[in-house]
C-alpha cells in the first residue's frame, strides 16, 4: 500500500494533474501581473504629448485664456500658450518636441507673465499613489539672445504649489528636453494638474512635453479581487480531478 501511495506523484503528472498548491500560485502570479500592468501603465492624461489639436508642419498654434487645448484647459494674459510644430523655427533654433509632432510654450507669445498655465482635472482614487511624468524644455539661446536663460516650470496640484522645476541644459540650435517625476498621494475622486510659467521675463520659451500620469501603488483590491475569482473556480477544478485520481489509484491497488 506504501509504495502504491509512494507512486501516486508521477501517475498524476502522467494524468496533466498539477499539484494544487504551485497551479493556484502560478495562476495568481499570472492574472494578478496581466490585470496589474494594465491599470498601472494606463495614463490618464489627456493629450499628454499634445498631439491635438493638430497644428501645421513648420507653424504654430496660439492660445488665449479659457482655451481648450485639447484636454488642457489655458490659464494667463493674452496669447498665453503655444503649441508649436517639431519643425517649427526661428533663427538659429529649431523647436523640435519631445515626443510626437508637438509640444507648448507655457511662455506664449513673448513670455506674457507667471499666469500663463494648463491645467487638467483627471479621475483618481483617494488615498492611491500616482507618478506624474514629464518634460521640460530649454532653448538655445547662443544663437538667439531671447532664449538666453533656463527654462523653469512650476507643477501645481489642486490649486497647491508642489515644486518648481528648472533646465538650463542646452541642445546646440535646438531644444533640450529634461525629464522630471513626482509622485504624490490623491485625496479625492478627481485631482487638478497644472503646469506654469516660472520663466523671468527676458527668455521666451518653457517647453512642456510628454506628460503621462499613472498610479504606481500595489495591485487595487478590485484587481485582486477579480485575480481571486478564477482562481477559486480552477482550484476546485483541480481539487476534484485530484480526489478522482486518488480514487482510482485506491480501487486498483485494492484489486
Amino acid at each position: 500500500m506504501r509504495e502504491k501511495h509512494a507512486s501516486l506523484g508521477p501517475e498524476l503528472g502522467r494524468m496533466g494533474v498539477v499539484p494544487l498548491e504551485a497551479f493556484v500560485r502560478t495562476l495568481a502570479a499570472v492574472v494578478l501581473a496581466t490585470l496589474s500592468s494594465t491599470a498601472l501603465s494606463q495614463n490618464l492624461i489627456v493629450n499628454g504629448s499634445f498631439e491635438s489639436p493638430r497644428v501645421g508642419v513648420g507653424s504654430y498654434l496660439a492660445f488665449v485664456a479659457n482655451s481648450n487645448l485639447g484636454g488642457w484647459l489655458v490659464s494667463g494674459t493674452g496669447t498665453a500658450v503655444m503649441l508649436l510644430n517639431t519643425t517649427y523655427a526661428e533663427t538659429n533654433l529649431t523647436f523640435a518636441s519631445q515626443s510626437g509632432q508637438a509640444a507648448i510654450d507655457l511662455t506664449g507669445a513673448g513670455n506674457t507673465g507667471f499666469a500663463n498655465s494648463v491645467s487638467q482635472i483627471v479621475a483618481t482614487v483617494p488615498g492611491t499613489a500616482y507618478k506624474l511624468d514629464f518634460f521640460v524644455g530649454n532653448a538655445d539661446g547662443s544663437g538667439n539672445a531671447v532664449y538666453g536663460q533656463p527654462s523653469l516650470i512650476s507643477l501645481i496640484i489642486n490649486g497647491v504649489p508642489i515644486q518648481t522645476f528648472s533646465n538650463s541644459s542646452v541642445t546646440t540650435r535646438s531644444i533640450n528636453w529634461m525629464p522630471f517625476s513626482v509622485e504624490f498621494t490623491a485625496t479625492g475622486v478627481t485631482t487638478t494638474v497644472a503646469f506654469a510659467n516660472a520663466t523671468p521675463s527676458g527668455d521666451n520659451f518653457a517647453g512642456l512635453d510628454n506628460v503621462v500620469l499613472s498610479a504606481v501603488n500595489d495591485a487595487h483590491p478590485m484587481l485582486l479581487a477579480l485575480a481571486g475569482l478564477p482562481i477559486v473556480g480552477w482550484a476546485r477544478t483541480r481539487r476534484r480531478a485530484v480526489s478522482g485520481a486518488l480514487r482510482q489509484q485506491k480501487a486498483q491497488s485494492q484489486g
